[in-house]
């Protein structure tokens, strides 16, 4: 789509729009190191355990029987050639 034509509005809009969005992941990375650097390895395991019990999406049997992400095919074809099971 060619914006060129666009007002200037809307082509502030839609640049100020891609720098809000940058910066949110920009303030989310610093959150979050900052807790992976504060934080003991038990409180670590404790994050997990509260993100996994809060999420449903693991327990669904579609998901657990849904296979390998392209990702994950990849990285096992690529450096564990040489295993023989999952």
């Amino acid at each position: 789509m060619n914006n060129h034509n666009f007002p200037l509005e809307l082509k502030i809009y839609v640049s100020s729009r891609k720098l809000l969005r940058k910066l949110v992941l920009l303030i989310n990375a610093c959150f979050i190191g900052f807790w992976l650097g504060i934080l003991k390895r038990e409180h670590l395991h404790l994050v997990d355990q509260l993100y996994y019990d809060n999420t449903n999406q693991y327990c669904d049997e579609q998901y657990n029987l849904g296979g390998l992400w392209n990702w994950e095919k990849k990285s096992l074809d690529k450096y564990f050639q040489q295993c023989k099971s999952l």
